[in-house]
């Protein structure tokens, strides 16, 4: 091992080189064996910084990628002329006609969507085309009037299952504005003209129209809501529709409370408010009946009402040629697609799929639209902004009252 190293310097503590030649400095020096751990520091830094590189290469291609993926891009059309649109389908084309889908067999409608750690996870577990899309009753129902006043939406194309969890007063809602989009006719205002400058006349070659399909109509609120739609087709001869009617199941445990000495005591007042009967009845007394039947009919009849309204059909309310032929339909299920399309609760069996008109239509999902909404949204904020400015800039700002009530 080397003990010393002479370093020859030109100056000694500031003096001038002696006459004999340089001044040797003679420096102890110790020298180590290297050690494991500055391997590890080595090492540790090394990953550092392949992992800092690799970060900085995705952010600069997801950059890129997002450039690329939002850019506007000039398509040619068969006519020659050409139409811009935007990568990330921030607008639709003009001149192409499209079909809003609603695959609603693949669909978790809700209420309010709290994303919190268990969905985040579940999202991450649950990948490709099994994924269900999870989104709230108001936001499907505003894409559904937004679509029915889009005179580039032509169509609503929707698939059904038997997971559509939804009580009455949503499916009263969701079928509402399904019926709205049926309705929209060639040369119809948007109902938001007067408050919306952007919304303009709708300009059609013919009215919308909708379709749905599903291979088993097993559930009756899934028919409920599908009977909104203006063609309601099965996808296999085997399918069938299954009315049955409503009914309510109520437990009274007072013999229960009586094997077990236990003693209820509740107020309420009139013979009709039934609240505690759970626990002080053995069974139905007349006016608790009376009161739970007289529910049960009125949801009766608004949904075979509604039913009968939006097939052509025989009301259950307006005669009784009617309260016959819906008692007969429901006694008579499950109904096979034969006997359905006689009756009139579907439209045939469509064997091959879509129909053509159904086909002639471009596909536009569901999350691309709401996309698209979103961006209109803000470009119409941003429009009442500059809208709202310019009116400042032509009126003097002494014409304002700015004077605090």
């Amino acid at each position: 091992f080397i003990k010393s190293i002479t370093i020859h310097d030109l100056m000694t503590n500031g003096s001038p080189i002696p006459a004999g030649g340089t001044n040797p400095i003679r420096v102890p020096v110790t020298l180590r064996k290297s050690s494991g751990l500055s391997f590890v520091r080595r090492a540790s830094r090394f990953t550092l910084r392949a992992t800092r590189n690799a970060f900085a290469t995705v952010g600069i291609v997801t950059v890129a990628a997002g450039y690329a993926y939002t850019r506007d891009a000039e398509i040619e059309k068969e006519d020659g002329s050409s139409v811009v649109i935007n990568g990330s389908g921030s607008e639709l084309m003009d001149g192409i006609r499209y079909r809003l889908e609603l695959p609603l067999h693949n669909i978790k409608i809700v209420e309010r969507n709290d994303q919190g750690l268990q969905s985040t996870i579940q999202s991450f577990v649950t990948s490709g085309s099994d994924k269900p899309l999870t989104i709230e009753l108001r936001k499907l129902i505003d894409t559904i009037v937004a679509a029915a006043h889009d005179p580039k939406i032509t169509s609503l194309h929707a698939t059904f299952g038997d997971n559509l969890h939804l009580g009455p007063a949503q499916i009263e809602e969701l079928r509402d504005a399904i019926i709205l989009f049926n309705q929209v006719n060639p040369g119809q205002s948007s109902p938001n003209a007067n408050n919306n400058p952007d919304h303009q006349t709708i300009k059609l070659d013919k009215p919308k129209s909708s379709s749905c399909y599903t291979h088993s109509f097993g559930n009756q609120k899934v028919y409920w809501t599908a009977s909104a739609f203006e063609r309601v087709k099965m996808l296999q001869h085997s399918g069938v529709v299954m009315l049955t009617g409503i009914s309510s199941t109520h437990i009274f445990a007072k013999d229960l409370l009586d094997r077990h000495k236990v003693g209820a005591e509740g107020i309420f007042r009139e013979k009709y408010k039934k609240a505690y009967s759970i626990f002080t009845d053995r069974t139905f007394t007349p006016e608790h009946l009376d009161n739970i039947s007289s529910i049960l009919a009125s949801i009766h009849d608004s949904i075979f009402s509604s039913i009968a309204k939006s097939r052509s059909l025989p009301s259950p309310t307006e005669s009784s040629f009617g309260r016959k032929f819906w008692y007969n339909v429901l006694n008579s299920g499950p109904i096979f697609d034969d006997e359905a399309e006689q009756t009139g609760l579907v439209d045939g069996t469509a064997l091959g799929g879509e129909d053509e008109t159904v086909k002639e239509c471009e596909r536009l999902t569901l999350e691309r639209y709401s996309r698209i909404l979103r961006n209109r949204e803000k470009g119409h904020f941003f429009n009442q902004v500059k809208r709202q400015y310019q009116k400042l800039k032509e009126n003097s700002f002494t014409d304002l009252d700015f004077s605090v009530r």
